[in-house]
């Protein structure tokens, strides 16, 4: 075992000293133009989810007529029981913003089966056509909607009325 002279341990405070100011120069040497921040990990995090918040559905069984209009501008599907109403497209704007007219929707009807049609158990989404179905023939927004469950510029308290008469068929214990 060797010892340090007294002389040789100074040296070596010394040289860690030196070290360490050396160090502390070095970080405070770059110029604060020079640093370019990266993106946040996190924020593509938040940007996805709030994608998916957007794209995702929203079931509006129980929900009131305000509420159902809050998701309806928020989400782009709506589940009503065994019915799916996906909102294609906007046009024109709310009514707290009416830049160039009142808010139109384009949207489909799905059903979601649980038997395929040879009996089968499974659960799919079939296109919902209103003109075969006897609960929907004395609507009178039926006229909006085509064969294959497509609606154009459908106004926001259609759709309203659309999802509430969806909400009344499911509560019914007939149609079950």
């Amino acid at each position: 075992m060797t010892f340090l002279s007294k002389e040789e341990y100074l040296r070596l405070i010394e040289s860690a000293q030196k070290d360490e100011e050396y160090d502390q120069v070095d970080s405070y040497d770059i110029p604060s133009d020079a640093w370019i921040p990266s993106e946040s990990p996190n924020k593509e995090k938040m940007l996805r989810s709030w994608a998916a918040s957007a794209h995702g559905m929203v079931d509006v069984l129980n929900y009131r007529k305000g509420q159902i209009q809050d998701a309806i501008y928020k989400c782009m599907n709506l589940q009503v029981g065994d019915f799916i109403i996906h909102i294609r497209r906007y046009s024109g704007h709310p009514k707290d913003k009416q830049l160039h007219g009142p808010l139109t929707l384009d949207i489909s009807v799905m059903q979601e089966k649980h038997k395929t049609p040879s009996g089968a158990p499974c659960k799919m989404s079939y296109k919902f056509d209103f003109f075969q179905d006897n609960r929907f023939t004395d609507r009178p927004w039926i006229t909006y909607f085509n064969s294959a469950g497509y609606a154009t510029n459908v106004p926001v308290e259609i759709v309203i009325e659309i999802v509430k008469y969806m909400q009344a068929l499911r509560k019914l214990s007939a149609f079950l």
